[in-house]
């Protein structure tokens, strides 16, 4: 956990995002990190459509302003122009300083140094490649821990990088958002781009216990490329056994009527009458209502499918 508490995710050092690159962030928002770390600078992509431009500063801000994505900045960096395209103003949240900066840069060129050979390869002509694909990948791990943050959310390009030098280092999070991606599949689960800014809201109060079982299904042990299928698979079958388990339990309380009741708490019941039940329970949640069962997320996004638009 870092230091508040939460789990979060460094997003791989790249400046110019893609619309793609938008929704893995929501995704990995919803489903598996309180926050996920995008540099300061960040843009959208220079030749993206304007229609994905505006999608992208609209997630991008929207995320930002949930808290569900935060900016990091290292003085000394160069600061894009007020007209440049950057989709944050203001202050970073996280700013690191030039002195943990350099420092952090001189202890990744050690490490470098002291790997090269592991990083030429053995197919490597001259080893220039590879070399600098670590370098990358190495000062992505020291930043990551710069920024107190769990996990780094991979993009295909960084993924086939770090994983080629650091691939038991990453196992767990690529197999999370695997198997995420299966259970929406399976249970018909809505696309995250398609919820707007309250809904993921909503929906990310019952996402710690849903990461935290997923983590935890997965396991801190190395997992082999040829296994990852496997797991995968298993973790899939595992959490839906889960999920469909939850609702039976659910419709047998209803049945026996010895389930958790949705009540208006003495609070509510002083409300306004203009404050409706949507939005009481928006603000101050149900009493007996518990938000911390790992089922609740999947049940909670099967709703919003249903949902009318």
């Amino acid at each position: 956990m870092n230091r508040d508490g939460g789990y979060s995710c460094i997003y791989p050092l790249r400046s110019r995002l893609t619309r793609e690159d938008a929704d893995r962030i929501g995704q990995a928002s919803v489903y598996l990190s309180d926050c996920v770390y995008l540099p300061s600078n960040v843009t959208a992509m220079p030749q993206a459509p304007e229609e994905d431009t505006a999608y992208i500063r609209a997630r991008i801000s929207g995320l930002h302003e949930i808290g569900a994505v935060k900016f990091w900045f290292a003085e000394g960096s160069p600061e894009l122009g007020v007209n440049a395209g950057k989709l944050v103003t203001g202050q970073a949240d996280v700013t690191i300083t030039r002195e943990r900066y350099k420092e952090l840069y001189g202890q990744m060129m050690a490490r470098l140094v002291d790997n090269r050979e592991h990083f030429r390869g053995g197919n490597s002509f001259d080893g220039i490649a590879e070399v600098v694909e670590g370098k990358h990948a190495l000062f992505l791990f020291g930043l990551k821990d710069l920024l107190g943050a769990e996990g780094i959310l991979l993009d295909e390009r960084g993924a086939g990088n770090v994983s080629k030098y650091f691939r038991n280092l990453v196992g767990q999070l690529l197999v999370a958002e695997e198997v995420v991606r299966n259970l929406t599949v399976r249970l018909h689960l809505p696309d995250i781009a398609e919820l707007d800014m309250e809904q993921i809201e909503s929906v990310r109060r019952h996402m710690p216990a849903f990461r935290d079982r997923l983590l935890a299904a997965a396991g801190d042990e190395q997992i082999m490329f040829d296994e990852r299928d496997a797991m995968v698979e298993r973790l899939t079958n595992l959490l839906m056994d889960e999920f469909f388990d939850y609702i039976w339990d659910i419709r047998a309380a209803k049945r026996d009527n010895s389930g958790p009741r949705r009540v208006w708490s003495l609070l509510q019941l002083a409300l306004p009458t203009i404050i409706t039940r949507r939005n009481a329970a928006r603000f101050f949640g149900w009493a007996g209502q518990d938000a911390a069962a790992p089922e609740m997320i999947l049940m909670k996004l099967q709703m919003l499918r249903r949902a009318p638009k």
